[in-house]
């Protein structure tokens, strides 16, 4: 008995001594992969830095109509399916850092499965503050297209303007009616000629 106490003891005491051992190997492992996530991530951020809004919204409207690939070389970034339906594919990218302390939290690419379209461009602004008037500066034939119900705080006041490529939509939600949440870029009116 007392054998196989000592047997249990020492198999016991060499299981601890190599689950140890194994997660002392791993540490350094772990941290460098997660240091490298987060260098990749940085490094990512700072080379999208210099797009403004302003030069990343004149970029995709010369790419009409867009594709995942044209979409993701602009930004310098991956964009990943979403599930869908039988109608409409959709890719999203998420958290990129713009110039001047703006951000897009999603962007949203649409396109329709069963026929070929020029697709459609969802961006959620964050970050520094867009007013409208700085949305004038670059757009001054702006009309309202949609105005809140007064449903939700996330109803907005949308802002239009037809461009020669489409239409190009900013949305300023009744939650922050002084900042500009979303922009839609829709080439649904684009017609190869």
């Amino acid at each position: 008995m007392k054998e196989l106490s000592l047997k249990n003891n020492r198999s016991n005491q060499s299981y601890r001594f190599w689950s140890l051992a194994f997660i002392l190997l791993l540490s350094p492992i772990m941290a460098n992969s997660e240091q490298l996530a987060k260098d990749k991530k940085e490094e990512f951020h700072m080379k999208n830095s210099h797009l403004a809004l302003w030069n990343l919204i004149e970029s995709f409207s010369q790419q009409v109509p867009f594709t995942k690939e044209k979409i993701e070389n602009i930004l310098s970034a991956s964009l990943f399916e979403r599930e869908g339906n039988e109608l409409i594919i959709s890719f999203d990218g998420k958290d990129i850092q713009l110039a001047d302390q703006v951000a897009i939290r999603n962007i949203e690419l649409r396109k329709n499965i069963n026929r070929p379209t020029p697709g459609f461009l969802v961006i959620d602004i964050d970050g520094k503050c867009i007013s409208l008037q700085q949305v004038q500066s670059h757009y001054d034939r702006l009309e309202i297209s949609e105005i809140p119900r007064g449903q939700s705080l996330d109803e907005a006041t949308t802002y239009t303007a037809s461009l020669p490529w489409g239409t190009l939509s900013f949305g300023f939600k009744e939650s922050n009616p002084q900042c500009l949440s979303w922009v839609v870029l829709d080439p649904s009116s684009f017609r190869k000629k």
